[in-house]
């Protein structure tokens, strides 16, 4: 079962008065049908006014693409651990390329 990885970067910019951590989650049923996140760090912590620019990675079986593409739904969850702010959640769909078959 070859894999295939793509390669993503998020820029986070916390404009809040509150540290925040941002967690990265694909899509539940993307990840039981192989996908999968490879991060150094999940969730990210993004103090209060500051920005972080995070890389990671898409891993999944090439048997997902379709004439050398697939997408996958990632929420992006940012939540104040002191409860300063309040939680803020938004889903971006992510293009993945790989091979042609």
């Amino acid at each position: 079962s070859d894999q295939i990885i793509n390669h993503f970067k998020i820029d986070l910019s916390n404009q809040s008065s509150a540290s925040l951590e941002v967690l990265l989650a694909p899509d539940a049923a993307a990840v039981a049908t192989g996908f999968e996140l490879v991060t150094q760090l999940n969730p990210v912590s993004v103090p209060a006014g500051e920005a972080r620019r995070v890389d990671f990675f898409v891993r999944f079986p090439k048997e997902r693409l379709s004439s050398g593409q697939a997408s996958l739904r990632m929420k992006i969850e940012a939540r104040s651990p002191s409860e300063a702010a309040p939680p803020f959640s938004q889903e971006e769909e992510l293009r993945l390329v790989g091979p042609f078959y």
